[in-house]
């Protein structure tokens, strides 16, 4: 071996109104080598998303107020068409047409809670690892 370089450790963004989801997520990224940003709130992840990238998102789609996510996802679409979003929701049949729309339109991906961590942390490395 001439040379090693250490590559920076994959960096995602996690979504959610739920601290302990929060939480749970940021622990499992750890375990794999993942560095997770935290967010609990739309309005704060939509100002720094604007300014930052990352290597994937996690999205609880249904947030406080009967807000989503999608501006959200529309942002991150408009300055990466390609990279990884995950949406988490329970509300797939209150909110099935608007959700179809966004993954149709947005190309997310979607997961409906309760979801096993090992089932979104094994979707993350599959994204970010291989």
């Amino acid at each position: 071996v001439i040379k090693m370089e250490v590559l920076p450790a994959p960096r995602i963004a996690i979504l959610d109104n739920d601290p302990e989801i929060l939480e749970l997520m940021k622990s499992v990224s750890n375990r794999f080598g993942i560095e997770a940003t935290l967010f609990s709130d739309k309005s704060t992840m939509l100002e720094h998303v604007r300014r930052h990238f990352y290597d994937a998102y996690v999205l609880d789609w249904l947030l406080d107020f009967e807000e989503n996510a999608g501006e959200i996802i529309k942002t991150i679409r408009a300055n990466n068409p390609r990279v990884p979003v995950i949406i988490l929701t329970a509300q797939l049949d209150q909110h099935e047409n608007e959700i179809g729309e966004i993954i149709a339109k947005q190309g997310v991906e979607i997961l409906e809670k309760p979801s096993r961590v090992t089932i979104i942390s094994s979707i993350l490395i599959s994204h970010l690892f291989y």
